[in-house]
């Protein structure tokens, strides 16, 4: 059967990490071969491999390079569903597409007239393809709405200039607010940096499409997952008080984190009692902020918490094992509770929770548990309310390198320090406590706007 090109990149959407479509191409009409010597396939392979849900094959043999053979060798060596790109003009081009086992196909508005753009859309339905409706001004996007396009696409250059003119996402920006309703929006050309990708997500793409950059990349699965992480959201943690909440709310910070029942004595500890209002406050908000208890200790202990209060996230920081988070996480999975698992920086802390220092080792242990995202902390429960902490941007990046979830940074972060932070951790999910605070447990509400503030910023 078919696979679902939309349903992948939903699922990839829900797990927090931005849908980046890899566009498997040959050539660049602007700058030339892309390959270098490398295999198309081979490349996607390894694309897969860092997490692409995806796959975009780019089958134009005059411009770009591509063949009908690329797709169906790429179909066949990733199992993913498959866009053919291609200057689709009749019938016959569709139903080749389907024959090679394509699951979308790309239709461009810009070089179809409407009763046939109609009609190629209607066979693909017809044929089991998603038809992904390419466009570039309000009146192809209007048309696409009446076609109830489920994919659909914006192009930030004209097509017809075979990428030599020089697009933005501003053309996102422009057309994203009139998609067709429940259409699933992607961003296409002229990305080529996590900016982009941020920017693109901001103006309201689901999902971007990256060709020429991805294949310019010195290190493309690293890139490809930097990508991935660009989606800006903010945690601050360490609330205590009814009022940071009520301004962390305000403010539009994504996630609320409250210290509960930590195992070790630290100034942001809130009771069971406490936490449950503050909960219950986040639940109850009409914005789309998520509660998250940070907490730790035995499983049992932890499960008798979370089942309680019922937040949205729980964060493990003290010193679980692989096998009490994966006993944690199946447990919380059905209730729709997610785990974030916090990996130590120290050395020694990893050996004696996972059996290994190596951070690609531990990492790719916990790909395979249901956790729902990464936190990479300078912050331990040896060090728990120690000041002064400095991110070790090394250390995150090495995370984000092999991590198939979202990853959080945190330790020794400040307002002032977003920017460069993202930069230099290759992750745009960022945990700030002790750097809006006028004193431990009590937030300081500039520090806190310019932090909500400077993540809009990116």
């Amino acid at each position: 059967m078919r696979q679902c090109f939309s349903d992948s990149l939903k699922r990839r959407q829900a797990s927090g990490l931005v849908p980046v479509i890899p566009d498997i191409k040959c050539r660049s009409p602007k700058e030339g071969d892309l390959l270098h010597g490398r295999d198309p396939v081979q490349t996607a392979r390894e694309l897969a491999a860092a997490g692409a849900p995806v796959m975009s094959v780019v089958t134009e043999p005059v411009h770009f390079g591509g063949s009908l053979d690329l797709l169906r060798e790429t179909v066949q060596a990733t199992g993913l569903p498959v866009l053919r790109k291609d200057f689709i003009k009749d019938q016959a081009a569709v139903v080749e597409t389907a024959r090679a086992g394509a699951a979308a196909i790309l239709l461009i508005a810009s070089m179809l007239d409407r009763p046939l753009l109609t009609r190629l859309y209607l066979l693909a339905i017809e044929l089991g393809l998603e038809p992904l409706v390419e466009t570039h001004t309000a009146d192809e996007m209007a048309f696409a709405a009446t076609l109830k396009a489920s994919l659909t696409g914006i192009n930030n250059r004209d097509i017809r200039q075979l990428e030599k003119d020089s697009g933005t996402v501003q053309a996102t920006a422009g057309l994203a607010g009139k998609k067709p309703p429940g259409s699933i929006l992607v961003s296409e050309s002229a990305i080529a940096t996590p900016s982009d990708v941020r920017q693109a997500i901001l103006h309201g793409a689901d999902a971007v499409l990256i060709g020429t950059a991805l294949w310019q990349a010195e290190d493309m699965a690293l890139f490809y997952r930097q990508l991935c992480q660009a989606r800006p959201v903010l945690k601050i943690c360490g609330l205590t008080q009814a009022k940071d909440v009520a301004l962390s709310l305000e403010a539009g910070v994504d996630i609320l984190g409250f210290v509960t029942e930590y195992p070790l004595p630290v100034p942001w500890n809130l009771t069971r009692q406490q936490a449950a209002r503050y909960v219950t406050t986040v639940r109850e908000s009409t914005c789309s902020s998520r509660s998250c208890l940070v907490t730790g200790g035995s499983p049992a202990a932890v499960l008798s918490l979370a089942r309680a209060l019922n937040p949205h996230l729980v964060q493990l920081h003290h010193r679980e094992t692989l096998a009490e988070t994966c006993q944690i996480t199946e447990a919380l999975q059905p209730l729709g509770i997610g785990v974030i698992q916090a990996i130590p920086g120290d050395q020694a802390d990893r050996l004696t929770r996972y059996g290994t220092a190596d951070i690609e080792s531990v990492v790719e242990a916990l790909n395979q548990t249901g956790v729902y995202a990464l936190l990479a902390d300078m912050r331990s429960p040896d060090n728990a309310a120690q000041a002064g902490l400095v991110l070790d941007s090394a250390f995150c990046r090495e995370v984000v390198a092999h991590a198939a979830k979202p990853v959080m940074v945190a330790g020794g972060l400040t307002p002032e320090r977003i920017e460069t932070t993202v930069e230099a951790a290759g992750t745009a999910f960022i945990d700030i406590m002790s750097g809006v605070e006028i004193r431990p447990g009590v937030k300081d509400p500039k520090r806190l706007r310019q932090a909500a503030e400077a993540i809009r910023r990116l």
